[in-house]
């Protein structure tokens, strides 16, 4: 029978608390929600795994619900709100929705210019759902900042076939994509989720000439819940 896809826990193994293991190989095992088998590189000491699927669905309604809601202009804040809710996890790649989501409702909060925020909010929902968990590690390139890419090719109508506006795109993501190697590892999606919104404000700032409010300083209030968190060697510790 399946099951209410309601992550018990919000950090660790969503089904019972336990460390994740991240494996540099994949092995088939059976999701805790929906019980299909799925090949993967992530599961818990005692077994358990949760696809991408059933991790991210509530959060991702969540989100939608919020941006339509929504009548600020400041990204950071709002996205702090949503991942505070009982239903947002520590990590997962429901952060990678979040990212275009907040900066394209904060943006159409400021101009006016998405003619059908639902329907937008849609599209960017179906391209990041494409963005597997766990692509930071395997991959080399963050979700979130994927995300802040993907606001940008949505909102200056960037397709593959583009030729400056292409260039563009990638230089945005691979900003943002640096900003987040400074760092270093483990990763942190509340950081990265950070910075690549950061990234879409310096950009609508400097290119369309569009401000955004943010808060300052910018303080990471979830570094007690993240057991690898960096502390003082991130930007948004709370000491800083």
């Amino acid at each position: 029978m399946i099951r209410n896809r309601f992550l018990i826990h919000k950090s660790g193994c969503a089904v019972c608390g336990k460390p994740l293991t991240y494996s540099t190989s994949f092995e088939k095992h059976k999701c805790y929600y929906c019980e299909k088998d799925i090949e993967t590189d992530i599961f818990c000491d005692n077994g358990h795994f949760v696809c991408d699927a059933c991790h991210r669905v509530n959060a991702n309604d969540l989100i939608q619900s919020e941006c339509l809601n929504y009548k600020g202009t400041n990204a950071l804040v709002f996205v702090n709100r949503i991942m505070e809710n009982k239903l947002f996890n520590l990590h997962g790649p429901e952060h990678h929705f979040l990212v275009p989501a907040a900066l394209l409702t904060a943006y159409n909060n400021a101009t006016g210019n998405i003619k059908n925020l639902k329907e937008a909010l849609k599209i960017l929902r179906t391209r990041m759902v494409k963005i597997p968990g766990n692509i930071c590690g395997t991959n080399g390139g963050c979700g979130a900042v994927l995300g802040l890419g993907a606001f940008v090719s949505y909102i200056t109508k960037t397709t593959a076939l583009s030729e400056k506006k292409w260039a563009k795109l990638h230089a945005v993501t691979a900003a943002g994509l640096m900003q987040v190697s400074k760092y270093g590892g483990p990763r942190c999606c509340k950081r990265n989720t950070y910075i690549a919104i950061l990234e879409g404000i310096t950009w609508l700032s400097e290119t369309l000439n569009i401000t955004l409010d943010k808060p300052s300083p910018i303080v990471c209030g979830f570094h007690l819940r993240n057991k690898e968190c960096l502390e003082t060697d991130c930007l948004f510790y709370k000491s800083h």
